[in-house]
Protein backbone atom coordinates (compact mmCIF):
# COMPACT_ATOMS: atom_id res chain seq x y z
CA UNK A 1 0.00 0.00 0.00
CA UNK A 2 2.22 2.95 -1.05
CA UNK A 3 1.66 6.35 -0.22
CA UNK A 4 2.18 9.72 -2.19
CA UNK A 5 2.88 12.60 -0.81
CA UNK A 6 3.39 16.27 -1.81
CA UNK A 7 3.97 19.33 -0.33
CA UNK A 8 2.97 23.33 -0.59
CA UNK A 9 3.47 26.34 1.32
CA UNK A 10 0.28 27.88 2.06
CA UNK A 11 -1.50 30.43 4.58
CA UNK A 12 -4.30 28.55 6.91
CA UNK A 13 -7.07 29.25 5.22
CA UNK A 14 -6.13 31.93 2.81
CA UNK A 15 -3.95 30.08 0.48
CA UNK A 16 -5.16 31.56 -3.45
CA UNK A 17 -4.24 28.73 -4.76
CA UNK A 18 -6.16 26.41 -2.42
CA UNK A 19 -8.97 28.72 -2.61
CA UNK A 20 -9.34 29.29 -6.70
CA UNK A 21 -9.97 25.40 -7.01
CA UNK A 22 -11.85 25.10 -3.64
CA UNK A 23 -15.39 24.25 -3.84
CA UNK A 24 -17.93 26.84 -3.82
CA UNK A 25 -19.23 26.09 0.29
CA UNK A 26 -16.93 27.57 2.57
CA UNK A 27 -15.31 30.16 0.27
CA UNK A 28 -16.82 33.64 2.12
CA UNK A 29 -14.61 32.32 5.19
CA UNK A 30 -12.90 35.28 6.67
CA UNK A 31 -9.01 34.47 6.19
CA UNK A 32 -6.34 34.90 9.09
CA UNK A 33 -3.10 34.41 7.94
CA UNK A 34 -0.73 32.76 9.48
CA UNK A 35 2.25 30.18 7.82
CA UNK A 36 2.51 26.73 8.01
CA UNK A 37 3.16 23.89 6.13
CA UNK A 38 0.42 21.99 3.81
CA UNK A 39 0.82 18.14 3.45
CA UNK A 40 -1.38 15.91 1.15
CA UNK A 41 -1.15 11.97 0.33
CA UNK A 42 -3.36 9.03 -0.59
CA UNK A 43 -2.90 5.10 -0.31
CA UNK A 44 -3.82 4.07 -4.39
CA UNK A 45 -7.25 2.54 -4.91
CA UNK A 46 -7.53 -1.19 -3.20
CA UNK A 47 -10.12 -3.41 -4.33
CA UNK A 48 -12.31 -4.61 -2.35
CA UNK A 49 -15.14 -7.16 -1.78
CA UNK A 50 -18.60 -6.47 -2.75
CA UNK A 51 -19.10 -7.65 1.20
CA UNK A 52 -16.59 -5.02 2.03
CA UNK A 53 -17.98 -2.25 -0.34
CA UNK A 54 -21.57 -3.13 1.59
CA UNK A 55 -20.10 -2.46 5.02
CA UNK A 56 -18.22 0.77 3.99
CA UNK A 57 -21.66 1.59 2.88
CA UNK A 58 -22.76 0.85 6.23
CA UNK A 59 -20.07 2.44 7.78
CA UNK A 60 -20.70 5.93 5.71
CA UNK A 61 -24.23 5.67 7.23
CA UNK A 62 -25.89 4.82 3.95
CA UNK A 63 -26.19 1.09 3.93
CA UNK A 64 -26.96 -0.84 0.47
CA UNK A 65 -30.36 -1.48 -0.86
CA UNK A 66 -30.70 -5.03 -1.91
CA UNK A 67 -30.39 -3.99 -5.26
CA UNK A 68 -27.31 -2.21 -4.78
CA UNK A 69 -25.52 -5.05 -3.09
CA UNK A 70 -26.46 -7.48 -6.34
CA UNK A 71 -24.99 -4.85 -8.48
CA UNK A 72 -22.02 -4.96 -6.60
CA UNK A 73 -21.89 -8.46 -6.47
CA UNK A 74 -22.23 -8.72 -10.39
CA UNK A 75 -19.64 -5.82 -11.22
CA UNK A 76 -16.18 -6.77 -12.25
CA UNK A 77 -14.85 -5.13 -8.99
CA UNK A 78 -15.77 -2.89 -5.83
CA UNK A 79 -12.53 -0.41 -4.94
CA UNK A 80 -12.04 2.05 -2.16
CA UNK A 81 -9.64 5.03 -2.24
CA UNK A 82 -8.20 7.34 0.98
CA UNK A 83 -7.29 10.67 0.45
CA UNK A 84 -6.04 12.74 3.84
CA UNK A 85 -4.05 16.59 4.22
CA UNK A 86 -3.08 17.69 7.05
CA UNK A 87 -1.57 21.28 8.36
CA UNK A 88 1.85 21.63 10.52
CA UNK A 89 3.21 24.63 12.38
CA UNK A 90 6.55 25.96 11.41
CA UNK A 91 8.52 23.40 13.83
CA UNK A 92 6.75 20.09 12.39
CA UNK A 93 3.87 19.67 14.58
CA UNK A 94 0.86 18.34 13.02
CA UNK A 95 -1.97 20.44 13.86
CA UNK A 96 -4.81 19.29 12.13
CA UNK A 97 -6.10 16.24 9.60
CA UNK A 98 -8.76 16.17 6.84
CA UNK A 99 -9.44 13.00 5.44
CA UNK A 100 -11.58 11.58 2.65
CA UNK A 101 -12.49 8.17 1.82
CA UNK A 102 -14.58 6.85 -1.19
CA UNK A 103 -15.90 3.49 -2.33
CA UNK A 104 -17.26 2.22 -5.66
CA UNK A 105 -17.85 -0.55 -8.50
CA UNK A 106 -17.28 -1.16 -11.77
CA UNK A 107 -17.55 -3.39 -14.98
CA UNK A 108 -14.51 -2.05 -16.24
CA UNK A 109 -15.99 1.02 -18.05
CA UNK A 110 -18.77 2.14 -16.05
CA UNK A 111 -19.32 3.08 -12.84
CA UNK A 112 -22.34 0.63 -11.43
CA UNK A 113 -22.38 1.33 -7.47
CA UNK A 114 -21.37 3.95 -5.47
CA UNK A 115 -22.37 5.29 -2.09
CA UNK A 116 -21.79 8.85 -0.02
CA UNK A 117 -18.24 9.44 0.66
CA UNK A 118 -16.70 9.34 4.28
CA UNK A 119 -15.09 12.65 5.55
CA UNK A 120 -13.68 13.15 8.79
CA UNK A 121 -11.55 15.62 10.64
CA UNK A 122 -8.80 15.36 13.75
CA UNK A 123 -7.15 17.83 15.67
CA UNK A 124 -3.54 16.97 16.73
CA UNK A 125 -2.45 20.13 19.04
CA UNK A 126 -4.25 22.01 21.78
CA UNK A 127 -6.26 24.59 20.75
CA UNK A 128 -7.56 23.37 17.28
CA UNK A 129 -11.03 22.00 16.76
CA UNK A 130 -12.85 20.46 13.37
CA UNK A 131 -15.96 22.18 12.47
CA UNK A 132 -18.34 18.95 12.04
CA UNK A 133 -20.89 21.07 11.04
CA UNK A 134 -19.04 22.69 8.27
CA UNK A 135 -18.38 20.08 6.64
CA UNK A 136 -19.53 20.10 3.05
CA UNK A 137 -19.87 17.39 0.59
CA UNK A 138 -21.02 17.20 -3.24
CA UNK A 139 -21.26 14.12 -5.75
CA UNK A 140 -21.52 14.27 -9.52
CA UNK A 141 -22.01 11.50 -12.87
CA UNK A 142 -21.59 7.97 -10.98
CA UNK A 143 -23.79 4.91 -11.56
CA UNK A 144 -24.06 4.50 -15.84
CA UNK A 145 -21.28 7.03 -16.16
CA UNK A 146 -17.35 5.95 -16.72
CA UNK A 147 -16.17 8.50 -13.78
CA UNK A 148 -17.96 9.24 -10.68
CA UNK A 149 -16.74 13.00 -8.81
CA UNK A 150 -16.63 13.72 -5.24
CA UNK A 151 -15.67 16.77 -3.53
CA UNK A 152 -15.19 17.19 0.75
CA UNK A 153 -14.43 20.93 2.33
CA UNK A 154 -13.57 20.81 6.43
CA UNK A 155 -13.53 23.70 8.71
CA UNK A 156 -10.52 23.70 11.07
CA UNK A 157 -10.71 26.69 13.78
CA UNK A 158 -7.91 27.60 16.05
CA UNK A 159 -8.80 29.31 19.30
CA UNK A 160 -12.59 30.30 18.53
CA UNK A 161 -13.76 33.38 20.70
CA UNK A 162 -15.96 35.60 18.31
CA UNK A 163 -14.32 34.10 15.28
CA UNK A 164 -11.53 32.20 14.61
CA UNK A 165 -8.10 33.34 15.69
CA UNK A 166 -6.65 31.06 12.64
CA UNK A 167 -8.74 28.84 10.06
CA UNK A 168 -7.86 26.27 7.86
CA UNK A 169 -10.84 24.91 5.34
CA UNK A 170 -9.27 22.21 3.61
CA UNK A 171 -10.61 20.35 0.03
CA UNK A 172 -10.52 16.92 -1.28
CA UNK A 173 -11.54 16.03 -4.37
CA UNK A 174 -12.08 12.19 -5.77
CA UNK A 175 -12.79 11.35 -9.51
CA UNK A 176 -13.33 7.55 -9.41
CA UNK A 177 -13.40 5.76 -12.53
CA UNK A 178 -15.04 2.84 -13.85
CA UNK A 179 -12.16 0.84 -14.32
CA UNK A 180 -10.69 1.25 -10.91
CA UNK A 181 -8.31 4.55 -11.88
CA UNK A 182 -8.53 7.54 -9.22
CA UNK A 183 -7.62 10.96 -10.16
CA UNK A 184 -7.68 13.28 -6.43
CA UNK A 185 -6.93 16.56 -5.55
CA UNK A 186 -6.36 18.56 -2.50
CA UNK A 187 -5.48 21.89 -1.47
Amino acid sequence: MGAAAGSLFLCLGAAATAQAAAPAAGDNAEAHEVAAEFTRAQEAPQEITAGEFAAFAEGAGDPLSAREYADAIEAAACWTHHVWSWGENIFGNKLWEWNQEVAWCGDGQWITSTNRQTTWGTTHWIGWNWDRDATTTSQDYGVGWNIWEVRGQGKFCYVEYFDCVQQSNPWIFHQAQGAGDAYWEAG
